[in-house]
């Protein structure tokens, strides 16, 4: 691990300081952020107490324009397992992002290769706070943030009032495809005045031998300088091949506000109003995968420099009762999160 990382830090340091007088030189940037993290409370008795420092994010990332038409990324990711296993006890080290842009028109480019997906890419962009915890989709494992194929995004309008994003991917994230599914999503989004942000998504995802999934989604923000408030409701149907049909519904408020330069508060509540069978595997949290939850994310952000957040946080998630008088206890994770970039 350390090899591979040092590798990828004098590589980005070589190629920039090799072309650092050219007017298309190379740049590299990062983004880590982590937590130290308790489990103070967890409906799985065997979580409860756990208790550490992680890191849920390190990315090295390299862009090159290589001329007015076409350039290029590559972007490396590190970061714990968080599965909880005591077996997995290194971090992971993978490709995040592996893409050719083509500059098609003022209003129009192509993607060709490994490459963010629509699902939330002006969630986590209006938001801010991906460093804190994923977006509601992404964390309870409906979608992948990247995908790998032919995408296209732009304006409609000269205005640039109105964008879209459209994919044509494996539907495997960053893994190499092995069947004949394929996904197709797309996301139109609108922003009519300067402080409302308004979006419509929809996918469907041809998952060979298991089932079709099919996700919608809509998104409405107001944001400022200072504040802001949004509220997103979405939608999961999966179809089997035999003809059996799972349909899942959740809803997220977020709301966040700066008092000064340095400081502000950010809370989220998240409802799933079905179970999900795969809250299981939810890296570094684990829900119950047969209950209904609520999970609510609060926390206070400080900025002792641009850039870098530290973020005391508590994320609780309650569960509804799976018959009367039988409910599983809360989860209850209080964490220091920390954050930082450079470019």
């Amino acid at each position: 691990m350390k090899k591979f990382l040092a590798g990828c830090l004098f590589m980005a340091t070589v190629l920039t300081s090799l072309n650092a007088e050219e007017p298309n030189s190379p740049k590299f940037s990062g983004v880590v952020f982590g937590d130290y993290y308790n489990m103070a409370v967890h409906h799985d008795s065997s979580l409860s107490g756990s208790n550490g420092f992680w890191f849920r994010r390190i990315h090295f990332t390299y862009d090159h324009d290589i001329n007015d038409d076409f350039s290029v990324r590559l972007r490396f990711e590190v970061a714990s397992p968080g599965d909880f296993s005591k077996k997995s006890t290194t971090m992971n080290a993978f490709i995040k992002d592996a893409y050719l842009k083509y500059k098609i028109s003022a209003f129009h480019e192509a993607y060709l290769g490994i490459s963010a997906s629509p699902t939330f890419g002006i969630i986590d962009k209006t938001q801010g706070y991906r460093f804190l915890e994923k977006s509601p989709l992404d964390l309870q494992r409906w979608a992948s943030s990247r995908d790998c194929g032919l995408a296209f995004m732009g304006k409609l309008n000269q205005t640039g009032t109105l964008k879209y994003h459209f994919f044509f991917g494996n539907g495997e994230g960053e893994k190499t495809e092995i069947d004949e599914g394929k996904k197709v999503s797309l996301a139109v989004s609108a922003f009519p005045t300067e402080c409302l942000i308004l979006e419509a998504y929809v996918d469907w995802y041809d998952k060979t031998n298991v089932s079709d999934w099919y996700t919608y989604h809509a998104f409405a923000a107001w944001k400022t300088k200072t504040t802001t408030i949004s509220l997103l409701g979405a939608t999961q149907i999966r179809k089997n091949d035999g003809g059996g049909e799972y349909r899942m519904d959740l809803g997220s408020l977020f709301f966040s506000h700066f008092f000064s330069q340095n400081w502000g508060a950010v809370v989220r509540v998240d409802r799933m109003f079905d179970p999900n069978p795969d809250a299981q595997k939810i890296a570094y949290l684990s829900l119950d995968p047969i209950q209904k939850s609520t999970l609510v994310i609060a926390g206070i952000d400080y900025l002792p420099a641009k850039g870098i957040h530290f973020t005391p946080n508590v994320e609780m998630v309650f569960y509804d009762e799976k018959s009367p008088g039988n409910k599983d206890d809360k989860d209850i994770v209080p964490r220091f999160t920390f954050s930082y970039s450079f470019k």
